[in-house]
């Protein structure tokens, strides 16, 4: 009978064997989790370059809206003027503000989320600033519609007088009570614009001046996840 003598020389090539699968299982497993961790981190970053790009254009257009409304009230000026009503009052050259609401909206944190990231804090609060300063416009801006329509009411209804002038502005004649109250009116419109029109050069290059700004940084902080486009102001 025979004895077979145990050598470890003999089950060797099975252990290396087994060490390199299980080396190679694991390396394997890791490089899955790392392209995985990758994919993840890129489709992130396309999220994060999209929200600044719809960012972008909320303040785009309240840049426009600011620079609609301005030119807006310039033009009726001066359609005063050529029509000989120059020596009016604000509020008879401006006869209207056009334009449906913009429904301004601030813009949601993960849309300027990398400027924190880049510690931009001043321009996050330039930001904010300019989509207050283009809500209370257009709140004001609505208001002076309504007195405006209010006050044309009252003057069809009272007036003594009418003597039209070129285009669509008319002179008016109105006495005793009515007169008084059409004063008062008028008043409230002329307040109400100048307050509009106090701040609205400054609303204009400011709002441009962040547009500008956030496109440039969201520019240098997603690359080419960023959507590509030329962009000139009108």
């Amino acid at each position: 009978m025979s004895i077979e003598h145990f050598s470890w020389w003999n089950i060797v090539p099975s252990l290396v064997g087994g060490l390199m699968s299980a080396a190679s299982a694991v390396g394997m497993f890791y490089l899955a989790q790392r392209t995985e961790r990758k994919k993840r981190e890129a489709e992130g970053r396309r999220k994060s370059a999209q929200a600044a790009f719809e960012g972008f254009w909320k303040l785009r257009a309240i840049a426009a809206g600011q620079i609609n409304l301005n030119r807006e009230i310039t033009d009726q000026y001066i359609e005063a003027r050529l029509s000989g009503a120059e020596d009016m009052l604000p509020a008879n050259k401006v006869l209207g503000i056009l334009g449906a609401p913009n429904g301004y909206e601030h813009l949601a944190s993960s849309e300027y989320l990398f400027l924190i990231k880049q510690r931009k804090a001043e321009l996050i609060a330039e930001i904010d600033l300019v989509v207050r300063r283009a809500m209370n416009n257009e709140v004001s801006a609505q208001k002076y519609n309504e007195l405006r329509i209010d006050f044309e009411e009252f003057i069809a209804k009272n007036a003594d007088f009418i003597a039209p002038h070129a285009g669509t502005r008319a002179s008016v004649e109105l006495k005793g009570n009515a007169g008084s109250i059409a004063d008062i009116k008028i008043s409230r419109l002329n307040n109400l614009l100048g307050q509009i029109e106090e701040h609205l050069d400054e609303d204009c290059k400011n709002s441009k001046k962040v547009v500008e700004e956030f496109l440039m940084a969201a520019r240098a902080e997603f690359g080419e996840d960023f959507p590509k486009f030329k962009f000139e102001w009108e």
